[in-house]
């Protein structure tokens, strides 16, 4: 679960700096950003997020599935990692993707106020700001993880 977690983050953040660069450099997106460079992005999250992962189960003493619960609550020697690890990931990718989604929203704001008036019309630049403002909000979704992945106390009456 931890795994499929952080990947998910990761490929988030990696859509969010491939749709940045198509915004803010239309014409030198694909020779940045070509087949071969997005398969190794997406091999190098999968790969790294299975060795963390393994790297974290190492120091697994005891791990009992509660049929009732649904959970496997585990004991382990070292928590330092685990516990360490995991907001570091979190908020670095939050990091990229808020860095990438301010980068395109301050990209069109420019272009829009670059226009001339006779481009904009009557309206002025407000519609057609807004219209893009509302096409960079659309492009940021993001789905904070639960806070049970990130608790290590269970309820009492959960049994290891």
């Amino acid at each position: 679960m931890y795994t499929f977690g952080m990947c998910s983050l990761w490929h988030l953040a990696t859509v969010s700096v491939v749709k940045c660069t198509v915004i803010v450099r239309p014409l030198t997106h694909f020779t940045i950003f070509t087949d071969r460079v997005l398969r190794a992005i997406i091999c190098t999250i999968w790969t790294m997020n299975l060795v963390i992962s393994a790297a974290i189960n190492v120091g697994v003493t005891s791990a009992r599935f509660n049929w009732i619960t649904a959970i496997a609550p585990v004991n382990r020697q070292n928590t330092l990692f685990w516990r360490a690890f995991a907001p570091i990931s979190i908020v670095i990718a939050t990091l990229i993707i808020m860095t990438a989604y301010a980068k395109v929203f301050l990209v069109v704001r420019r272009q829009v106020r670059s226009m001339p008036p006779a481009v904009l019309g009557s309206f002025g630049s407000s519609s057609i700001f807004g219209s893009s403002v509302r096409s960079a909000k659309n492009l940021f979704v993001f789905v904070p993880p639960s806070n049970r992945m990130m608790t290590t106390t269970f309820p009492t009456w959960v049994t290891c």
